[in-house]
């Protein structure tokens, strides 16, 4: 570690000494039964670290955090003990001193076109919680061992940033610190999920990072144990199918109306419900929950009020997959959305007609039908625990676009569309 260590500091600039370090360093962390990481930071704006060395002693030191933190920092005194000398060193002193004077003073720091801006530019406006949390880790003037290994673009594949260019590379960060946790959220995402409850009239919120298909496996779950029968209609997306089978949950079809002047299914009506609530009741079983598609991918909306209502006179809890609907709501000529209509879990692709990034989607629960809890666990056995930011700010970001107005954002969209 300590040869590797003053390799980096000799060549900062390469990306795979700070590939190895991180890999000995888990290593090392293992055989001590520590799951920890470190970063490599340089002066801090105190200008004393945390252990008391200033950084007038030491241009770099380590931060090690949570479980990694004391032998984090035995390692940095280590190193410090061991780096190289003005005496000893072999760079040219007046290189050394603008190499030096460009870490503290510069404005971005570029390798192959990598930049990161100055994080002392000052939006007009204040950022999402979740964004504003980003960018400020992005932007830290920071040499990182943690994942991913594409080392915040610097061993990024050239093929793609010749495609896309280096700066998503630079914001696709772990679970840092200061970023929060998916799911034990205290920090940014807690507050960018109950913004967006607050927007979306939902009682909680979770930021999705595996499609709206992730959430329909977790509201059938979380309603439905094994043996017990789930109503939903025929042309339901594929993952209601799958989330029956994770489940153990029985199908109870309805089959929708057809529209043979457009060749496409509708949706379900009330009166559909009704007679397979009562059909399972003749038999002495009660349904676990109604699944409901609105609106179709055609277009095609049920009358979700209606069906709720008379879902909740049976004490039956309503899932909608609303992943085409989530704009529905926020425009007076739009029909009402799932969840002020009296869905107890709506599933939204915020992706697909709002603008978060592809495979981004939330899931809202209201009502006291579903266990909370039980919807927690379940997402904890579905979701990544390797999320990508990028998807979760995204959310975070959509959600901010939409609070901007959240009454007329579509009203120019929908005038051109109706003229």
């Amino acid at each position: 570690m300590l040869a590797l260590y003053l390799l980096y500091v000799q060549h900062p600039n390469e990306p795979y000494i700070g590939n190895l370090i991180l890999i000995c360093w888990q290593h090392l962390c293992l055989s001590l039964g520590n799951k920890g990481s470190f970063r490599l930071c340089r002066r801090s704006e105190a200008g004393i670290s945390q252990d008391g060395i200033t950084d007038q002693q030491s241009p770099r030191r380590l931060i090690g955090w949570r479980p990694s933190q004391h032998l984090g920092r035995h390692l940095a005194k280590v190193c410090r003990a061991a780096e190289p000398t003005s005496e000893t060193h072999t760079l040219d002193q007046g290189k050394k001193k603008a190499s030096m004077s460009l870490i503290e003073n510069c404005r971005s720091v570029t390798k192959d076109d990598i930049v990161i801006p100055d994080s002392s530019a000052v939006q007009q406006h204040k950022l999402p919680p979740l964004v504003s949390a980003l960018k400020a880790s992005a932007e830290e003037n920071a040499a990182s061992f943690h994942f991913p290994g594409h080392n915040r673009g610097r061993a990024a594949p050239s093929s793609l940033t010749q495609l896309i260019g280096v700066r998503p590379f630079l914001h696709d960060l772990p679970e840092l610190p200061e970023l929060d946790n998916l799911f034990t959220p205290e920090g940014p995402i807690l507050d960018a999920q109950k913004e967006a409850a607050k927007l979306f009239g939902a009682f909680e919120t979770w930021f999705l990072v595996g499609g709206s298909t992730c959430g329909i496996h977790a509201a059938v779950m979380a309603t439905c144990s094994p043996g017990e029968t789930l109503i939903l209609p025929r042309n339901c997306h594929i993952s209601a199918t799958s989330a029956m089978v994770l489940s153990g949950a029985l199908p109870k079809y309805i089959s929708p109306a057809y529209n043979f002047d457009w060749d496409i299914a509708g949706g379900i009506t009330p009166s559909q419900v009704e007679k397979a609530i009562k059909e399972l009741e003749m038999e002495g079983q009660k349904a676990a929950a109604v699944f409901v598609t609105s609106p179709t991918y055609h277009g095609i909306c049920s009358d979700v009020g209606s069906i709720s209502q008379l879902c909740h006179s049976h004490e039956i809890p309503v899932i909608v997959d609303e992943a085409h609907g989530a704009h529905l709501g926020f425009h007076p000529q739009l029909p009402r959305s799932a969840l002020h209509q009296g869905a107890d879990l709506a599933v939204q692709s915020t992706h697909k007609v709002l603008c978060s990034l592809t495979q981004s989607s939330m899931l809202h629960v209201s009502g006291n039908l579903v266990d909370r809890e039980r919807i927690c666990r379940c997402l904890q056995n579905l979701q990544s625990t390797s999320p990508s930011y990028l998807l979760l700010a995204s959310l975070d970001a959509t959600r901010a676009q939409i609070s901007e107005n959240p009454k007329n954002f579509l009203t120019k969209q929908l005038n051109w569309l109706l003229r």
